[in-house]
């Protein structure tokens, strides 16, 4: 979103404008990863008198424009506070975002004047509607890259099979140096077989299936922590480097450090990318 110089019947502070004396409105933006999502933190600054005393009353908000050309993305929200986060999830991002802030009346207002307006307005009083614009803030892009590896692809450590017993009944995991292999009954098998590639499913199928075995892969590597120090039993499996890496580059530690600070069912939906609200968002469309 481009911020173009326009007219307003009324002084709006912004950096290129001639209505006021001085620009007083400063907001920095910072982006930063935490898991599978994109955080916004914004610090804003206003230092004009009047502009600040409206949003200390209620009568005026602070509001921020993301958007994301590539994704099509396109949100804003609005806060009273000076510094304030918004969480966006990764998948809506991809490429250029650019953040455009702004302060809009939160209500009808009256006779709104400023000792900081130029010369042109000084002493004239204006009625500014709801949803009025007060002040533009300097827009700034930022660049979400998706070059991570993560594990939102179950293909890339797990291997689901069948049970080659006709009577088996549940499911069962087992530990193998490059996957780890999910067992299942025949018939469910054939079943996960022909819905898990659609992504109406794909993420219930997620939810059922990976999040158990996650569960009590971490638990069993989280004991052999517990009771040796580590897991090195395991180190040269390839699942578990991959495992090593998702800990790092999405949440900035080891995986040591997240077993031992996490529940293994909490530590399951971190790393699957919380298929269950996916998967519930899937059904309540329909």
């Amino acid at each position: 979103m481009r911020i173009r110089q326009k007219y307003y019947p009324y002084p709006v502070m912004e950096r290129v404008g001639r209505s006021y004396k001085e620009f007083l409105f400063n907001v920095t933006t910072s982006v930063k990863r935490e898991g599978y999502n994109i955080v916004f933190e914004f610090t804003a600054e206003i230092a004009d008198e009047q502009i600040s005393k409206l949003i200390k009353e209620g009568k005026a908000v602070f509001a921020y424009h993301i958007q994301c050309a590539q994704t099509c993305y396109r949100a804003a929200f609005e806060t009273s506070e000076n510094v304030a986060q918004r969480v966006v999830k990764e998948d809506d991002l991809n490429g250029l975002v650019e953040v455009c802030p702004f302060v809009i009346a939160k209500n009808d207002i009256k006779a709104f004047s400023s000792e900081n307006f130029s010369s042109d307005y000084m002493g004239i009083r204006f009625d500014i509607d709801k949803g009025g614009i007060l002040a533009i803030g300097d827009q700034s892009e930022h660049t979400i890259s998706k070059d991570l590896q993560d594990l939102n692809n179950a293909s890339s450590i797990f291997l689901v099979i069948p049970n080659p017993a006709a009577n088996a009944e549940n499911m069962s995991v087992e530990i193998r140096e490059k996957k780890i292999c999910v067992v299942l009954p025949q018939e469910q098998h054939g079943i996960y077989g022909s819905v898990s590639k659609s992504k109406a499913t794909q993420k219930a199928m997620h939810a059922m299936i990976f999040v158990p075995v996650f569960m009590s892969v971490f638990e069993e590597l989280r004991k052999r922590l517990e009771r040796t120090g580590n897991f090195a039993d395991f180190s040269d499996y390839q699942w578990i480097r991959a495992l090593e890496k998702v800990a790092k580059k999405r949440f900035d530690k080891t995986l040591e450090e997240l077993l031992l600070a996490k529940e293994p069912l909490e530590l399951s939906q971190m790393f699957l990318k919380n298929p269950m609200n996916d998967a519930f968002e899937v059904y309540r469309s329909n």
